[in-house]
């Protein structure tokens, strides 16, 4: 069955009002009708596909190539040997710290011939800790490595960096720094089940297991050719108001961060977080190409009501759940707004997000009563503003509604199944599915388009054939 949540709260999940854009003119005022809408969706589409050509990404093509050319380069084989050392000696300063301690237990036992032998057992043991352990060793790992002829030299840094050529003899760097304050973030279980030994063991000792890692402010990997940037990755990361003893708590801890992807080619990937637990959230994402949009997508809200959840290893997905669910947790002012190319948008509006997914779930438990379907799905859509802007309007050019539709019937049973499906609503009443607004024929020059560029990148990934 079809299900309101099932189109809506992707775009509402998590959700104060942060405007797409504040600007409105005259002309993008004008109301267009049905057919209107169509064409000017379509060059949007059209003016999107357009934008995004292969050739864009035709230098970092050929560089990827050229550092293909020296994977069999002898030196590039003596590198695990020359970065060994640095490595174990980050082990050693881990075990120094004992920002984490294995888990597991000792006793005697029986093997399968009936001796007496002293068994290791970690099988109780998350395995993520093994992954812990490897984070925080390569969080430690620095050191500036310099290609040579047949092999790597070693400097003592504060950042990880390695110096090479290319195919073409270019010059490039990898690198890896971090910058600012560290947050101390511990992630293992903070109680655990007691164990209790099988019949047969004995001098049993168990060791708990804890895990912690340091979050920087601000982590930049990046890779250079003749001094300029390739590709640069940035993750930066706040978080405050920890436990005591340093644990997230979902309902006090705070955070604020974000990710930027950048290519040399103009583009970039950005994506935002901020937290403030009990009061504020929001997610921005966004692609550009030159500083120009061609994919946006904002969420935000007032969350409230959130319990006091220590997020560790050894909470379960049903512990989580339940604490949510049980509790008053909510978000109002519920906001989305998804942007194409800067022009078209779908901005929605939901002021209590716990009430409308009440109301989905009475919409659920009655698809056989068509009265009480019916009447829920109408009380869903008083809950929810949601509809098509053009450009930097702010008149809605179209609205988005659940309507209710008789999905199938039973003859044996004398039973009918009703389901849900969005429709579009224009200012003149009109109102039409989106299967039937989004068909093949209106829209034949944007598919076309997007045909196109799809055999453009394959020809561009396979090569001229």
């Amino acid at each position: 069955m079809k299900k309101i949540s099932f189109y809506i709260l992707p775009l509402l999940c998590g959700l104060s009002v942060i405007s797409c854009d504040d600007k409105v003119t005259p002309e993008e005022e004008v109301v267009m009708n049905e057919t209107d809408q169509k064409s000017f969706i379509e060059e949007v589409a059209i003016d999107l596909a357009g934008k995004v050509p292969s050739k864009d990404f035709e230098d970092i093509k050929n560089f990827a190539m050229d550092l293909s050319e020296i994977s069999s380069d002898q030196s590039w084989a003596m590198i695990g040997d020359s970065m060994k050392a640095s490595y174990m000696k980050c082990v050693s300063l881990l075990d120094e710290k004992k920002e984490v301690d294995t888990a597991y237990y000792h006793y005697w036992g029986y093997d399968e011939y009936d001796d007496i032998v002293w068994y290791e057992d970690t099988s109780f043991i998350d395995v993520s800790y093994y992954y812990y352990e490897i984070v925080l060793t390569l969080s430690n790992f620095t050191g500036h490595y310099t290609q040579t002829d047949n092999s790597w030299s070693y400097t003592e840094a504060n950042d990880l960096q390695f110096s090479f050529k290319d195919g073409k003899g270019n010059d490039c760097v990898l690198k890896v720094a971090k910058e600012g304050k560290e947050a101390k973030l511990r992630i293992g279980p903070d109680e655990y089940d007691d164990f209790e030994p099988e019949y047969w063991m004995s001098n049993v000792s168990v060791y708990r297991s804890d895990a912690c890692i340091c979050v920087p402010e601000k982590v930049t990997l990046s890779l250079s050719r003749g001094g300029q940037n390739v590709t640069e990755l940035t993750v930066k990361y706040d978080i405050n108001n920890l436990t005591k003893d340093g644990y997230f708590d979902l309902g006090k801890s705070n955070t604020t961060g974000g990710i930027e992807f950048a290519l040399n080619n103009g583009y970039k990937l950005s994506v935002e977080t901020k937290a403030t637990a009990n009061d504020k959230l929001s997610l921005n994402y966004s692609l550009t190409k030159d500083g120009g949009e061609l994919v946006s997508y904002t969420i935000s809200g007032d969350p409230s009501g959130v319990p006091s959840i220590v997020l560790n290893s050894g909470l379960s997905e049903r512990e989580f759940s339940s604490a949510v669910q049980d509790g008053n947790a909510n978000i109002k002012n519920a906001y989305m707004c998804a942007s194409i190319d800067g022009k078209l948008k779908m901005i929605g509006k939901v002021e209590d997000l716990r009430a409308f997914l009440e109301i989905n779930d009475s919409i659920n438990n009655n698809e056989c009563n068509e009265e009480k379907y019916k009447a829920f799905v109408e009380e869903a859509n008083k809950h929810l503003d949601l509809g098509f802007y053009y450009g930097n309007g702010k008149t809605k050019q179209a609205s988005i509604e659940a309507e209710a539709y008789l999905k199938d019937k039973d003859e044996w049973r004398k039973e009918e199944y009703w389901g849900t499906r969005m429709v579009l609503v224009f200012t003149d009443g009109t109102r039409t599915s989106f299967e039937d607004f989004f068909n093949e024929k209106d829209f034949t020059k944007a598919i076309k388009a997007f045909e196109a560029l799809e055999e453009d990148y394959e020809t561009f990934i396979k090569g001229e054939e």
